[in-house]
């Protein structure tokens, strides 16, 4: 209830939602929209919302409730892993059926299979709050971390090498270490995610 209260309140304020998993892309996405205000690659037209849809049920109840006549259905943001491909495939052949493009997959976007929203900032960024969000492991994550590959898998297997346990909210903490006013986005946003937000607003 309080998820379709607060949409609510976005559509009254004449804002545009897109719909995401969770919580911790929430966070995130508003951080790269920050950013990219900010260095003049994205001008929308009115205020863009990211909006948490929680399970299946919940996005195709809240895509409903946004479809009319007058607008069309709210773009959606999915994550690689598999919960995500399938989440897609789903709203394509359901509710955004008629408009299968506005349902984005992270890896069109990133390039990389299984990507997620923290590999939007991109390494430098990431990896350095890994460590400062777990105890002082023998070996940090920022000298263990590759390039090209998932910072999410990757922290989670270097906390099992290190025995750490990640609390389940450990990307939502993440998320809230982020500051937007660390950089410019030309360091943590590439331009792709910039080109996807044209039709959001």
């Amino acid at each position: 209830m309080e998820t379709f209260l607060g949409l609510e309140a976005v559509m009254l304020g004449g804002a545009q939602p897109v719909l995401v998993a969770s919580t911790t892309d929430q966070t995130d996405l508003s951080t790269l929209k920050t950013l990219l205000i900010g260095a003049g690659r994205f001008r929308p037209r009115r205020e863009v919302v990211f909006a948490p849809a929680t399970g299946q049920r919940v996005m195709q109840a809240m895509a409903a409730l946004l479809a009319n006549e007058d607008t069309d259905l709210p773009p959606v943001l999915l994550d690689g892993p598999d919960t995500g491909r399938i989440e897609g495939r789903q709203r394509r052949s359901s509710s955004h059926a008629t408009c299968p493009d506005r349902v984005i997959g992270l890896e069109e976007i990133v390039g990389m299979e299984r990507a997620r929203i923290e590999d939007l900032f991109g390494r430098d960024l990431v990896a350095p709050l890994v460590d400062r969000i777990e105890r002082r492991p023998e070996r940090l994550f920022i000298d263990q971390v590759k390039p090209g590959l998932p910072l999410v898998d990757q922290a989670e297997a270097w906390a099992a090498r290190e025995r750490i346990t990640l609390a389940p909210d450990w990307r939502l903490q993440l998320a809230t270490r982020v500051n937007p006013l660390r950089s410019g986005s030309d360091r943590f946003a590439p331009p792709a995610i910039a080109n996807q937000t044209e039709g959001w607003s």
